[in-house]
């Protein structure tokens, strides 16, 4: 089993992943999802780092139709009330879309 560790920057969590925009179409109201800025920055700056620590692990896969990865993630919350469940998505969609 190869294994990659990254550290990653606190992602966005769920509720600050995405937001809502209400357009006009057709003379009616639309609401159109869209990705947050935050989102958009976190994601940019972690691909980033996977990339580089790719590189510097000496990382190699080759994908193919049974592949699969596993994800094992630590959080470290400044409170004892937030759920972890509610950050894994963004962390996972970046991961996801590097495509390496």
């Amino acid at each position: 089993m190869c294994k990659l560790k990254l550290t990653s920057p606190m992602p966005p969590s769920v509720n600050h992943y995405t937001g809502v925009r209400t357009i006009m179409k057709n003379g009616k109201p639309l609401s159109v999802v869209y990705e947050t800025k935050e989102a958009k920055a976190y994601k940019a700056t972690f691909k980033e780092m996977i990339i580089e620590q790719m590189k510097l692990q000496g990382w190699n896969h080759e994908v193919n139709d049974t592949q699969h990865f596993y994800v094992d993630a630590v959080f470290y919350f400044d409170r004892i009330d937030k759920d972890a469940a509610n950050y894994e998505k963004c962390l996972s969609d970046t991961i996801t879309e590097t495509q390496l």
